[in-house]
C-alpha cells in the first residue's frame, strides 16, 4: 500500500478555505422614497371591526422620468465679422435627444441585443 505524508501547509491551505458558520451579514435599510397609506374602504369592514394599527411593508420599484430641458441660450450679433454667437449647449447636449437617451439607446442596442428597427419602433411610440 502506498501511503503519502499529507504536507502539513497543505492541510493548513484547506482548512483556511472553509468557510466560516454563523449569521449571515444583514442587508443595508432600503431609503424610502414615498409613503403611500392604504385605507381598508369601510363598505368593507364588518360593523364590529376594530383597528388594531398599521402594517408596514416596503416595496422596491424603478421608474423611468422624462427630463425635457428648455435651454434659453443668449445670442449675440456681431456687426464687424457678420454673424450670431450663440451660448454653448453643455457636454453631452447636441441634436435633439440628451446624454440620457443616447445612452440608453447604446445599452438597448449592444446589451439588450435589440436591433436598431425595433429600437427606432419602440422609440417612436
Amino acid at each position: 500500500m502506498n501511503t503519502y505524508p499529507i504536507d502539513p501547509k497543505y492541510y493548513q491551505q484547506q482548512l483556511d478555505h472553509k468557510k466560516p458558520k454563523g449569521k449571515r451579514p444583514q442587508r443595508k435599510p432600503v431609503t424610502i422614497d414615498r409613503t403611500q397609506h392604504c385605507p381598508v374602504e369601510s363598505c368593507n369592514l364588518p360593523s364590529d371591526a376594530v383597528c388594531k394599527g398599521i402594517e408596514k411593508v416596503v416595496v422596491q420599484d424603478i421608474g423611468l422620468k422624462t427630463d425635457n430641458v428648455e435651454f434659453h441660450r443668449e445670442v449675440y450679433y456681431s456687426a464687424s465679422k457678420g454673424k450670431r454667437i450663440i451660448g454653448a449647449l453643455p457636454p453631452g447636449y447636441e441634436g435633439e435627444f440628451g446624454p440620457g437617451v443616447k445612452s440608453l439607446l447604446i445599452v438597448l442596442y449592444h446589451d439588450a441585443h435589440m436591433s436598431q428597427p425595433t429600437i427606432d419602433g419602440s422609440s417612436t411610440h
